[in-house]
């Protein structure tokens, strides 16, 4: 039925249009992850984006010492894989709870 026209209804747009805005995250989601995981160096607002944190919570860990970055002029950088080991560096071994039978 190329190039007919014909009515819909808006429960049917709205599936297409929540079909076509799924099918392009799931193409975009995966290679905008690729384009970071190949950068070495990410800003702070993308650092933000993959450590979970603001950028505020960010500039907070940086002025204490509690995580690396590099300056490149006045432009605060962080190492991609830098960030990557700090949040494993978190990493807490699930136990048993103590009420567990």
């Amino acid at each position: 039925m190329v190039g007919e026209l014909r009515w819909v209804t808006t429960d049917e747009m709205t599936k297409l249009v929540r079909t076509e805005i799924s099918t392009a995250v799931q193409e975009l989601v995966p290679l905008m992850v690729d384009q970071l995981r190949n950068k070495e160096f990410v800003t702070n607002k993308e650092a933000a984006g993959i450590t979970g944190r603001s950028v505020r919570q960010l500039d907070h860990l940086r002025k204490t010492g509690q995580i690396d970055f590099y300056m490149n002029g006045n432009r605060v950088l962080f190492k991609y894989t830098d960030l990557i080991d700090w949040i494993k560096a978190g990493h807490v071994v699930a136990t048993k709870p103590r009420n567990a039978a």
